[in-house]
């Protein structure tokens, strides 16, 4: 198997004992949301610290997990919504994060009795839990000539490495859902960022020879703090963008060039701003 690697070299794309570019979701979004620390935390590996909302999230994340894991349909078969709520909330951990665990054991109850009316009771697991995708995607060359923003050329046609864990995904008729779970508050400014995020998974899963969940008709995401849901079919607009963003990423690898772009209110909380050119220049102008 061809390795893959954040450390990469353009020059390499003709050699095939050497690594191809990894790409994932998270990746993609960090160099979209600054060059420079995409720079400092992928390609030299330098590590964020660790906050209480990376401890809390993770936390969450995996209770989920085990929550699907753990769930017995025929033991919840007889309940009634109360009885059900108290059984969603025992699969869950004890632990500082009981009151999302709150939201989240009275939103599967309501699920579960709303499967169970339709009467689409196989469908209320998902058939994918916290599943991991791997695939090769082409890049061609002339990838930024369409599309909205500054045109660019890459200098040839590249393949790439795309790696995901999608949280979890659900059927639906003749379709499946992959659906994203987020801690922390939904605002609808956020709207556009997780159909990126979705976007990318789903050509992920399009592009893995081993996934077999297909179509994939609608994406969806969950906020349990702020008690949202939300689910749409996918927008081919947002597809059709995720080789062109993918693109700025290797255009960038190919210059060797990874610039900061100073904004104090986004730069405030970051793990880099000791040693980040553009953060003390920015603070030493405003001293």
């Amino acid at each position: 198997m061809t390795e893959f690697t954040y450390q990469w070299n353009p020059d390499w794309e003709d050699n095939p004992t050497m690594p191809q570019l990894k790409v994932t979701k998270s990746s993609l979004n960090t160099f979209e949301f600054c060059h420079k620390q995409y720079e400092f935390n992928y390609i030299e590996g330098r590590k964020s610290a660790p906050n209480a909302a990376m401890a809390r999230g993770s936390a969450v994340h995996n209770s989920y997990e085990d929550f699907y894991k753990d769930f017995d349909l025929k033991k919840a078969e007889g309940m009634d919504i109360n009885n059900l709520y108290e059984y969603c909330m025992g699969l869950f951990p004890i632990d500082d994060h009981g009151e999302v665990y709150q939201t989240m054991a009275a939103f599967e109850s309501e699920r579960y009795m709303s499967s169970k009316v339709s009467k689409s009771m196989d469908d209320y697991l998902p058939v994918g839990n916290e599943i991991k995708c791997n695939a090769k995607l082409f890049i061609p060359k002339d990838v930024g000539m369409s599309g909205r923003g500054k045109k660019f050329m890459l200098k040839r046609d590249y393949t790439i490495h795309v790696q995901g864990i999608i949280d979890r995904v659900f059927k639906e008729g003749d379709g499946y859902i992959p659906v994203e779970l987020k801690t922390g508050q939904w605002k609808d400014r956020k709207q556009a960022y997780m159909r990126k995020e979705m976007a990318f998974y789903k050509v992920l899963m399009d592009a893995d020879p081993d996934c077999t969940l297909d179509p994939i008709t609608h994406w969806a995401w969950y906020y349990p703090d702020s008690n949202y849901f939300e689910v749409e079919p996918v927008r081919n607009a947002q597809i059709n963008g995720i080789t062109r963003r993918i693109g700025k990423l290797i255009h960038a690898y190919e210059s060797g060039i990874f610039p900061a772009s100073y904004f104090d209110k986004k730069c405030q909380f970051c793990s880099y701003i000791g040693i980040c050119d553009s953060a003390q220049q920015a603070e030493l102008w405003e001293w």
